[in-house]
């Protein structure tokens, strides 16, 4: 009922006008990808050089973000490997903040203590420009979600591109849309059987001993990518096509 009425479906990524198409083929014509902005400027200019060596994910501290994983890999990591280099985790763990709660943050934790590579956790920070002075700093951002039906965009990986980090994401579809595999970024190839933290641990040891030319390369990539999504170039898109249903 609802449906009959629109005159345009505005989803953020491919991957959600793909499902749109499945669930409603009759008004397959009326649905159209449009982007979520960035909510800060990008860039500038990256200086990489000052970047440290952090690996980097803010979001939910929650089971759904492959957090497990991704602790079970870099604590399985060898010194040789990691030497210097920080996991830094920012975001809520408290279950009415849409965290895993203290149960799960105490079982990483837990995991943590057995391994001597450095792993820090940050409280969630809601100030927009110290989240960007996190992301400024850091060489990597790490986002291996897990939830196939809560990540319909990737904005949080956007926002690290625009701060000259390097994505490294899991196998969802929604964030092909501004990462090419060894272009601006990592993306973890993962079928339904395999284990991820299996996987992590491998892409982390190449990772971790790329060529510093080429994570510089790829940084620089990766900002010039998320200069397409700023708000002025995002909202052009959105009065292109109001104009085109005028």
């Amino acid at each position: 009922r609802l449906y009959r009425n629109a005159a345009r479906f505005q989803v953020p990524s491919n991957s959600i006008a793909k499902i749109c198409n499945l669930q409603i083929p009759q008004h397959a014509a009326k649905i159209k990808t449009l982007p979520y902005p960035l909510t800060w400027n990008p860039l500038s200019i990256l200086d990489f050089q000052k970047k440290e060596k952090v690996v980097l994910y803010a979001g939910r501290i929650h089971p759904e973000k492959g957090i497990k994983p991704l602790v079970e890999a870099w604590c399985q990591l060898s010194d040789t490997i990691v030497r210097d280099w920080t996991l830094r985790l920012i975001g809520p763990y408290k279950e009415e903040q849409g965290g895993g709660g203290i149960k799960f943050l105490n079982a990483l934790k837990r995991n943590i203590e057995q391994s001597k590579n450095k792993v820090e956790f940050y409280d969630p920070i809601f100030d927009r420009n110290l989240l960007k002075n996190e992301m400024n700093k850091a060489q990597l951002f790490i986002y291996p979600s897990l939830a196939k039906e809560g990540e319909t965009f990737g904005l949080a990986v956007l926002e690290a591109m625009s701060c000259g980090c390097v994505p490294i994401v899991s196998a969802l579809p929604c964030f092909l849309d501004f990462i090419s595999n060894r272009v601006e970024g990592f993306c973890l190839k993962q079928s339904a059987n395999e284990n991820l933290s299996k996987i992590l641990k491998e892409e982390l040891v190449e990772i971790l001993t790329y060529k510093k030319s080429n994570i510089n390369k790829m940084a620089q990539a990766s900002l010039t990518r998320a200069k397409d999504y700023e708000l002025s170039n995002v909202a052009q898109k959105y009065i292109a096509d109001f104009s085109s249903l005028l």
